[in-house]
């Protein structure tokens, strides 16, 4: 099993990979946004 399960990784296409780091990327950066958009309304109804 695991020597077919290492055969299909090493099979894998780098463009499949490309994908899988470009999802990884968008998830951190809307997670930045997110936060940032949290702290800034903290801020606001800290401020007021």
């Amino acid at each position: 099993m695991n020597c077919s399960l290492l055969l299909h990784l090493s099979e894998s296409s780098t463009e499949e990979a490309f994908v899988i780091d470009e999802m990884k990327n968008r998830n951190n950066v809307t997670m930045g946004i997110n936060f940032f958009n949290l702290s800034l309304i903290l801020n606001i109804a800290l401020i007021y």
